[in-house]
């Protein structure tokens, strides 16, 4: 088994993988999964964050990694938090990038996803960036996914509205944690993460930036997570 601890990221809902790809440029080192039922993994989705997150270390198992940090954005954060709690002895670390608790999803949205997902598609496009240019690549993004399985949306934001169990889950975590938080966000907004933060005790970072983190403030996303490493 792999005994080193590397940086392993979790995308968020109706994303895949390739959103990180701005940090990878800067942190070549770390990992980024494709949850199941996105980009290149074509496992069925799961229908938990509990499941996501037992997922992951069985996914880090079978690349022979023991350890890891673990880093989500959005939804993945809930995912990284569920991990660290469930195996606490196997994370060195773990940051919370765009994240909240209760992570609420308004039951206008989730009708719209149901419904009409290409007007909750643009919805939220626009309240996931702050950079004009940054909206067609986002956007393409998640239509791409939601072409691929057009359930996926309403599941994912499904799973980010119904998960209750983050402080519970913040009471088993060993590691060091950070929040990385944009002061702009709309759709997690910093204040929405104050409980959540005090009860992992986390550093918290507030960065100019809206949801989409790693590409509106990728330097400094990248430098934490450099210096988060073990």
């Amino acid at each position: 088994m792999n005994t080193t601890a590397p940086t392993v990221l979790l995308h968020g809902a109706l994303n895949n993988a390739s959103v990180w790809r701005p940090v990878l440029a800067q942190l070549p080192s770390a990992l980024a999964l494709d949850l199941p039922g996105h980009g290149a993994n074509h496992e069925p989705p799961l229908g938990s964050i509990a499941a996501l997150a037992d997922w992951v270390w069985t996914e880090l198992d079978r690349r022979s990694i023991t350890t890891a940090v673990l880093v989500g954005h959005s939804m993945g954060s809930l995912i990284a938090l569920e991990a660290a709690a469930r195996q606490p002895e196997r994370a060195m670390g773990l940051v919370m990038v765009g994240t909240a608790f209760p992570m609420r999803v308004s039951p206008a949205l989730l009708e719209m996803a149901a419904q009409n997902p290409a007007q909750a598609l643009a919805l939220i496009d626009d309240y996931s960036r702050s950079l004009p240019d940054l909206g067609q690549q986002l956007l393409q993004l998640m239509q791409r996914e939601h072409a691929r399985d057009p359930g996926l949306l309403a599941l994912d934001l499904g799973l980010c509205n119904g998960y209750a169990d983050a402080l519970e889950a913040a009471a088993r975590v060993r590691c060091p944690v950070q929040l990385i938080l944009g002061e702009i966000d709309r759709m997690t907004p910093p204040r929405k993460a104050e409980t959540l933060a005090e009860a992992l005790k986390a550093r918290v970072h507030v960065l100019k930036a809206g949801h989409a983190l790693m590409s509106e403030a990728t330097a400094t996303v990248a430098q934490i997570l450099k210096e988060t490493r073990p």
